[in-house]
């Protein structure tokens, strides 16, 4: 299975996230769109995800999970803007390893100066949109990534 798009529904409910976290665990799926839905959370299982491109915008997400970019370690793209987000999880758990993601999109959440340094980790990253959020100072180290 190559891609995976959603339709909308009325509420946020268990069975979408569930449905999601199905997905998200998938050997074989490499692209789900699942923007402007009813989303409010991800399973923090993602065994075997082949992941390459993930689009959550538009949903209810307050967070993400913590080792979403350690498990799913092919993810080039990521668009979670217009959620709920406060935080974004680390990308890895070591500096030896890094993230794959060349793409990150957290425009309009309630992002603040502490997401800043998880920023470092994804020393691929190509596209950062991180505008709308309740960023007050930017650190000098970040722009060393471009």
């Amino acid at each position: 299975m190559d891609m995976y798009m959603f339709s909308s529904s009325s509420s946020c409910s268990h069975s979408e996230d569930q449905r999601t976290a199905r997905l998200m665990s998938s050997g074989s799926l490499r692209k789900l769109l699942a923007g402007w839905n009813e989303v409010c959370q991800l399973a923090e299982r993602m065994e075997r995800s082949q992941l390459e491109v993930l689009d959550l915008q538009h949903n209810h997400l307050t967070e993400l999970p913590h080792n979403l970019f350690i498990k799913a370690q092919s993810l080039r793209y990521l668009n979670v803007s217009a959620n709920k987000l406060e935080n974004l999880p680390a990308a890895s758990l070591s500096d030896d390893s890094s993230s794959r993601l060349e793409e990150l999109y957290v425009t309009n959440n309630s992002l603040s100066d502490k997401c800043v340094p998880l920023l470092t980790g994804h020393g691929n990253l190509r596209v950062l949109h991180i505008a709308y959020n309740q960023l007050q100072t930017f650190t000098a180290r970040v722009p060393t990534l471009f």
